[in-house]
């Protein structure tokens, strides 16, 4: 997709902060915009005044981490989650939408949001080889599946807040303790808004 001189697919950079040492045991990060001038990711500054306010709204979109949220990863005994055994889980949580109408758009196309259990499923692998770790089986929780021996679950149909905190899963995340910063405190949440 590409508009005037930016081209807001062309692989870029994208910013994240740490926010948590999620107790010494993982950490969580959030994404942020970039809000500083790249010449090499904005593409030309000097445009005719036509092409002016399309290139400057690819420059927003391109400044966007795709996917805005917050991703927390955690590594720990099997009991801090409820898991039966003596094992280690690593888990990896995320809450995140789209950070833009044009990657909403370009879902809608090319069905993007689906690929995002490959990708998480692909750096747990990845991470489990590099350490050695062994996958072990365990039986699945309702509603979670698994591929590649590694168990995920997914709930894309999460409208705001209240929908995210009767969730059964962030139920148990936060009745745990395990991803504290998650979500952003409540004195800067909605009561009810989009994720």
């Amino acid at each position: 997709m590409k508009v005037g001189c930016a081209d807001i697919a062309y692989p870029h950079t994208d910013w994240v902060a740490q926010i948590d040492k999620n107790d010494g045991l993982g950490f969580t990060a959030q994404t942020l915009k970039r809000e500083f001038s790249d010449l090499v990711e904005d593409g030309m500054v000097a445009l005719p005044d036509a092409l002016t306010a399309d290139v400057a709204s690819a420059v927003h979109i391109n400044r966007m981490h795709f996917l805005a949220g917050r991703r927390s990863w955690r590594l720990d005994d099997g009991k801090s989650f409820e898991v039966d055994g003596n094992v280690l889980v690593l888990e990896t949580t995320a809450v995140e939408r789209f950070s833009h109408k044009a990657y909403t758009i370009a879902d809608g196309l090319l069905g993007l949001e689906a690929a995002v259990p490959d990708i998480w499923i692909s750096m747990m692998k990845n991470f489990m080889t590099m350490r050695g770790l062994v996958w072990v089986y365990q039986p699945s929780r309702p509603g979670w599946r698994n591929s590649l021996c590694v168990d995920y679950y997914v709930n894309n149909k999460l409208s705001d807040l209240d929908a995210l905190a009767n969730d059964p899963e962030f139920a148990q995340q936060k009745r745990l303790g395990l991803f504290k910063n998650l979500l952003p405190p409540a004195s800067i949440q909605p009561s009810h808004g989009h994720l």
